[in-house]
């Protein structure tokens, strides 16, 4: 637990409450929660079989309206006060609003949030659950009520009659709940919360159904009403501010110079173009619609001055909200005129709002012949602006191979890069947090094998940057300072960087499921953010999973313009050659593979005494693949028999196994060959070995519904 703030010292004193979170008992904790305004009750004890997360009161809803009298206090937070305890949110709490995220088990609640946020992270009260999720906690405007709801995306609203539990109560995991550091109500102000995220809210209640009071739903009705026609008469403002806010962030998506003169007014007269073809003024009259609305403090005059008042924070709030992808379009006001309304009807609504002229750009053939051909960062294996993976198992090599083609493309020097040309030399950068130390000798061995072989001498000049702070791609603020570092590092070198590698994927993941679709779309967008505002490629180094493909998600590999798998034929002899599979190439050949391998360059360090320092390079090489060719090979019909075997058990769903540790379950490929067809065992290993090698069989997860691995046949060449 953080220590307690001089401002946060000084925030309790005024209020009268002595607090220390390292030293308070459950009493103070209450007091300093009332303090701060809120509704705190005692908690029920999570119970053996499930987390008991409500009052421990019976009576505990008519508590919601306002604060309760000193002496009810008293008497539920004496000295010998229980520590499970919460916040009874709504008006009781001065209007708190708590906005959980299940995010541990839900990647699409953060990314529900980051959308409501415009990618801004809020500077407010912020807990972890005893489960693993967070809590934002929020303040509502005075005329605004929400209820609650629980959502399947992981997204639960806790408003007007909620409740939600506080530090320091015990979760039914054992673990407690925990102020996030920086975020503690004793160290920063709660937040009211801003109209985008209510808006974001309201949607979600609207979709998900919610227990919104009829004061709220009332207020909600009231704040977007529309005419006949589905036009915005009330919550224009709102509405306004939507439209400005989402032009701004999309100029800054476009580009990071903020626009001026001519051209910033050109924006503002679209954007108000917008926003007038949807709303419509409570003014009579034959003026036309703009009068009539700037009369009403509607109209150009306050959206004009909306949008020169968002563009003063065009370094900060923008920069941050134009980070996050535009996945949802912020500058459509909700319609309650098409609400339930069919795909159709939606459509032909939509086709009737359009201005003339408003349809996607088309091309003929001529057209699309003119367009500028693709190029190339290395000639038929890496395209520019484009993201892909090198992965394999761990120990075979892959930080090796991406440091040589980083360095290949910093120096520009050779220009090629194992036979493929480089056409994009330029400043590389490279992140990573695994194993830092060994880059400088890494670096060093590069750079004397290339002084070797290639007579030249490569100084500590080159366009490299190495980035070694652990970074997490799933956070918009962590992105945000990636990009502001790559900036730095364009700016130190003189142009864009060409290839930026993230060494490995998993350690920017922190937390998150691979094997979830929308946690690495998250991650891919992350990476789509450098690779536009760059105009560079993006390098992930992956790991193999168990069946030897790609880790994770099947998003991974679709996303990837360039896929590249390293593969050790022996996985325990590390100096034997080993392949590069081009599983995937955009716009060029694929579905080739060279052998690599991985040559120790050494040499004396002048007054040092430690001796020789070695180190390995990663080089292409003509050896052939190494194939294990057993002596004692049985004969041809015992291997048919062998694969009728594996073929028959992984039908069955029951597939045999080359791992050991199925010995005693009766899988083992080996053990069943060595019993069935009296086979030595030593023999029967060796075969199943070479199978393997030859790619006669494979190692594979049966289905996708099962977690059992087990051997395929994909040959009957033998």
């Amino acid at each position: 637990m953080p220590r307690l703030t001089r401002r946060g010292k000084a925030q309790l004193m005024m209020a009268g409450v002595s607090f220390d979170p390292d030293w308070s008992g459950p009493a103070e904790w209450a007091r300093m929660y009332r303090a701060v305004g809120l509704q705190v009750v005692p908690a029920r004890f999570p119970m053996k079989t499930r987390d008991d997360k409500r009052p421990a009161l019976a009576d505990w809803r008519e508590f919601q309206r306002e604060q309760v009298e000193d002496a009810i206090f008293e008497k539920w937070f004496s000295s010998d006060a229980k520590p499970n305890m919460g916040a009874i949110t709504g008006a009781a709490s001065g209007n708190l609003l708590v906005i959980d995220l299940d995010e541990y088990k839900s990647p699409e609640a953060a990314l529900w949030f980051r959308e409501a946020m415009f990618g801004v992270s809020p500077e407010t009260w912020m807990q972890i659950t005893g489960g693993g999720g967070r809590q934002w906690f929020f303040r509502l405007p005075a005329d605004v009520a929400i209820g609650n709801c629980r959502t399947a995306l992981g997204v639960d609203i806790r408003g007007q009659g909620g409740f939600a539990m506080l530090p320091p109560s015990r979760h039914m995991s054992g673990k407690p709940y925990a102020w996030a550091d920086g975020h503690e109500p004793w160290s920063i102000d709660i937040d009211v919360a801003p109209t985008h995220l209510i808006d974001a809210v309201r949607a979600l209640i609207e979709e998900h159904g919610g227990s919104a009071t009829p004061a709220a739903r009332e207020r909600v009705a009231s704040e977007q009403d529309h005419d006949a026609w589905g036009h915005l008469v009330d919550g224009r403002e709102e509405y306004m501010r939507a439209v400005v806010w989402a032009r701004v962030v999309d100029m800054r998506r476009e580009s990071p110079a903020r626009p001026a003169g001519e051209a910033l007014e050109a924006h503002i007269a679209e954007a108000y173009q917008v926003y007038e073809r949807k709303v419509r003024s409570r003014l009579g009259g034959p003026d036309p619609l703009a009068i009539k609305l700037d009369r009403e403090g509607r109209g150009f005059t306050a959206f004009a001055d909306k949008f020169r008042a968002a563009l003063k924070q065009w370094d900060g709030k923008v920069a941050e909200a134009a980070l996050v992808p535009k996945l949802v379009q912020h500058d459509e006001p909700p319609s309650s005129s098409t609400s339930g309304a069919s795909l159709a009807e939606k459509v032909e609504a939509a086709n009737g709002a359009a201005a003339a002229g408003d349809i996607y750009e088309w091309l003929d053939i001529a057209s699309v012949k003119r367009l500028p051909d693709p190029r190339w960062a290395v000639k038929d294996l890496i395209i520019e602006d484009a993201l892909g993976f090198i992965y394999g198992a761990p120990g075979v090599g892959k930080s090796f191979v991406a440091l040589n083609l980083a360095l290949s493309v910093a120096y520009g020097y050779p220009s090629w890069w194992w036979s493929k040309a480089i056409e994009r030399k330029g400043p590389v950068v490279y992140i990573t947090s695994e194993g830092t130390g060994t880059f400088k000798v890494r670096i060093d061995a590069w750079q004397r094998h290339e002084a070797t072989a290639n007579g030249v001498e490569l100084d500590d000049a080159a366009q490299f940057a190495l980035v070694r702070e652990t970074i997490n791609f799933m956070k918009a603020e962590d992105v945000a300072k990636l990009i502001r570092t790559v900036e730095a590092v364009q700016a130190a070198m003189g142009g864009p960087p060409a290839l930026v590698f993230v060494d490995t994927v998993s350690r920017v993941i922190p937390g998150a499921d691979e094997n979830l679709q929308s946690a690495m779309t998250l991650f891919v967008e992350a990476c789509d953010q450098v690779r536009k505002r760059f105009g560079c490629s993006v390098v992930g180094v992956h790991h193999a999973g168990k069946a030897g493909d790609m880790r994770g998600s099947t998003v991974l590999k679709g996303a990837g313009d360039f896929v590249f798998k390293l593969e050790r034929e022996d996985e325990d002899d590390h100096t034997a050659p080993f392949k590069f599979i081009a599983e995937k190439i955009k716009d060029a050949a694929d579905g080739w593979r060279n052998m690599v391998k991985l040559s120790p360059v050494g040499w004396i360090e002048a007054g040092k005494l430690d001796g020789e320092r070695k180190s390995l390079v990663a080089l292409p090489t003509t050896a052939e693949s190494p194939i294990r060719k057993p002596d004692d090979m049985p004969s041809r019909d015992i291997v048919r028999q062998v694969l009728k075997d594996i073929d028959a058990s992984w039908s069955a769903g029951n597939p045999l196994s080359p791992k050991v540790q199925t010995k005693s379950i009766g899988r083992y490929a080996p053990q069943v060959a060595s019993t069935r067809y009296g086979v030595k065992i030593e023999a029967a290993e060796r075969l199943i070995q070479s199978l393997l090698d030859n790619e006669i069989i494979v190692f594979e997860q049966v289905n996708s519904n099962s977690k059992k691995f087990g051997l395929r046949v994909k040959s009957w060449e033998i």
